[in-house]
């Protein structure tokens, strides 16, 4: 399922259900999108949003950020966050523009109440930000 919001292109994956690891497993990717690249203004070593979504983890499981593969023309870091109430409170930064990453890494605890996963382009060189269209990201994440 496609759907376009917050001026990118947002593919939705369906749940599936991992028997040999007892986890709910899930996957979201999206891209910039649009025609042409665009500038605008963002301080140096912040987090701009590419994508938000809200998520239920079911009392007594944990989210975990399982595997990321993006890629931005220029400088930029990829990050993935869980929030509550906008403020994020776990998370992940990658050191470079381009990856293929595995991982296991906690992003809501089974005790944190509420729950939107972030996912964002970190800018930790100048004061301005240039996304191409092209620019994209792949996220899988599960549920233990």
């Amino acid at each position: 399922m496609s759907r376009y919001r917050n001026g990118a292109w947002v593919i939705l994956r369906r749940w599936y259900y991992c028997r040999e690891q007892n986890s709910q497993r899930f996957s979201l990717s999206g891209r910039v999108g649009g025609k042409s690249s665009f500038v605008f203004s963002y301080p140096s070593e912040d987090y701009y949003p590419l994508q938000r979504i809200g998520l239920y983890v079911p009392t007594g499981k944990k989210l975990y950020l399982k595997r990321v593969r993006f890629a931005f023309e220029k400088q930029f870091g990829l990050s993935v966050f869980a929030a509550y109430n906008y403020t994020e409170y776990s998370g992940w930064t990658s050191s470079s523009n381009i990856g293929d990453i595995e991982l296991n890494v906690l992003l809501k605890d089974s005790n944190v109440i509420g729950n939107v996963l972030t996912i964002n382009v970190y800018n930790p060189h100048a004061i301005w930000i240039e996304l191409a269209p092209y620019d994209s990201w792949w996220v899988e994440l599960a549920i233990e």
